[in-house]
Formats: C-alpha cells, sequence, structure tokens
C-alpha cells in the first residue's frame, strides 16, 4: 500500500547532485541508500518472492514515497514550522496500525521521516505562501506544469463559426481586449448557456477531475492549452468549443481553495526541489520514479 499523495504528480527541478555508488536518490543533502530502500519496499507491496519486474516497480514506488516525504518535510522547515507532538505521536500510532510487523522494524531515520511525513501531509496548508510572482510564473506554464486548469469556453454549432471567434480574438489590440471580448462573446454567441452568461466560465480544477468531468476531446485541448491564449476551435458530441485557460492574473480570488488545501504550495515546493535519482532505478517523473524509456 502506497502513501503517497495526489501532488505526486507534479514536475521535479532537475537536480545537479551526484550520488555515491550506494546511494539511490536524493533531495537536497538528504540521500536514500539502498539500505533504506530495501527497508520501505514491504511497505508499498514488495516481498522476496516478487519476479524482477516486479520487484523494480516495487523499488520505485518506494523510491517515489521517499522522495515526496523529503521533499514535504524539508519544506515544512524551512517554512519555519514545527510539527506538534501530539500530531506525531498519532501519526506513529497509525503507522504502526497500518503495519505493524514492517513499520516497528524500519530503521530510526527512515521510520522518523515516515512518521514527519504523514505529520505534514494534513499540514500542508500551513506551508507559507510562495511569493505572486513565483506563483505566477508556475500557474501560467499551464496545466501540464501545475497540474490544474481554470478554464473558460464558447460553445457553437459548427466549425466555421468557432473559426470566426478565433479570428475575432485575433483581432485584438491587447490581451485585456481580448479577455474582455472572449468575455462578450461567450455571453452574445455561446450555446452553452450556463457558462456563456458569466463570461464562458466553466471551472478551476485539477487534472485529473478535468479529465473525468469533461469529453475526452475537451479535457485534452484544455490540459495542454497556455493561458490566456484561446485555441483553435475543439469539436466535441456538444458542437465546436474555443477555450481559454485563465492567466494567473485573471484567475485571482479563484486560486484561494488551492492556497487552502495547501495545493498550490505544495507543488510549487516540488518543483523547486533539488532531486537526483539514480539510472539503475529509473527517472523522475515528477515525484514518481518511472522506467527509463
Amino acid at each position: 500500500m502506497t502513501i503517497l499523495t495526489a501532488a505526486a504528480v507534479a514536475s521535479l527541478a532537475a537536480g545537479c547532485s551526484t550520488l555515491d555508488a550506494d546511494e539511490v536518490a536524493s533531495v537536497g543533502d538528504a540521500t536514500l541508500s539502498e539500505a533504506q530502500l530495501a527497508e520501505l519496499g514491504p511497505l508499498v507491496g514488495g516481498n522476496d518472492a516478487l519476479p524482477a519486474a516486479d520487484q523494480a516497480n516495487v523499488d520505485r514506488t518506494a523510491i517515489s514515497v521517499w522522495l515526496e516525504a523529503q521533499v514535504f518535510v524539508q519544506a515544512f522547515a524551512a517554512g519555519g514550522l514545527e510539527l506538534d507532538p501530539a500530531a506525531i505521536d498519532q501519526s506513529t500510532q497509525g503507522l504502526n496500525g497500518q503495519f505493524p510487523d514492517d513499520f516497528p522494524a524500519l530503521g530510526d531515520e527512515t521510520r522518523d521521516l515516515l512518521v514527519e511525513y504523514v505529520t505534514v501531509i494534513d499540514q500542508l496548508p500551513s506551508l507559507p505562501r510562495p511569493d505572486e510572482s513565483t506563483v505566477r510564473a508556475w500557474f501560467d506554464g499551464g496545466a501540464e506544469r501545475t497540474g490544474m486548469a481554470c478554464i473558460s469556453h464558447i460553445l457553437v454549432d459548427t466549425e466555421a463559426e468557432a473559426e470566426e471567434i478565433v479570428d475575432e480574438l485575433a483581432s485584438a489590440d491587447s490581451e485585456e481586449d481580448e479577455a474582455a471580448l472572449f468575455t462578450s462573446i461567450a455571453m452574445e454567441r455561446s450555446t452553452d448557456e450556463g457558462s456563456g452568461a458569466v463570461g464562458g466560465f466553466l471551472s478551476c480544477d485539477v487534472s485529473d477531475n478535468i479529465s473525468s468531468q469533461f469529453v475526452p476531446p475537451f479535457a485534452s485541448a484544455a490540459l495542454v492549452a497556455e493561458p490566456g491564449v484561446p485555441t483553435e476551435p475543439v469539436e466535441s458530441d456538444f458542437g465546436f468549443h474555443v477555450l481559454r485557460l485563465l492567466p494567473f492574473d485573471e484567475a485571482g480570488e479563484l486560486l484561494e481553495p488551492f492556497y487552502a488545501q495547501g495545493y498550490v504550495q505544495a507543488r510549487i515546493a516540488i518543483e523547486q526541489a533539488d532531486v537526483t535519482v539514480s539510472s539503475r532505478y529509473g527517472v523522475a517523473d515528477g515525484v514518481s520514479v518511472v522506467a527509463p524509456t
């Protein structure tokens, strides 16, 4: 059983550290040894009878757990925050109950890290907010970078109508004029009356929810669109859409729930982390470690 969180899909900055022969991964000055990796294996489904390919998957999952744990625990410490001893005790009891055979057998360093990790997960909203320029650069990198998007659209019946709208938007003199024109067109012409009434706005959400809540062509377009730039027409069973993701300066208070959940702070902490993974085990794709291609 893994204790990875949703933030595990975020992008990590490429690490610049070097690893010794017996080291598996690092986050900043913290390193994961092969002995510690072996300790973590049983917590994520490992056992001595696994075939080599399955064991490799277990190793990658265990490294992923360790990476995320280190990133969050280090971010919490860097923010000058202290963990409540009562919360630490509760996390310890929870891990002992979840892994009654394996958790007590862990070495002190590994056990303490996991306890702090589980404790920090519940307190991610306490992480200090990154400065506005950092959040702007991150958010305006689009859903592929952030794992979330604030989506507006205009829905019309024909491709010709959608192409005409794209051309109208392209003729705007500035980004501000284009945003205002998009809102106006949505209110006047969108056949989606619900979103049209509010200028085309649909929702702010994380990528997994976007993929599950919207039809595939729409979701796929939203997850690769550049914030502030209208897309080309996207066809779905409902008609033809022109999508526009809100950039940071327009999203404003719509991001508040994501701060309140600690989502923004966690994703940016992961992105800024100095992470290295030994090529023997795979490559970092966010805090997940995947098999090398």
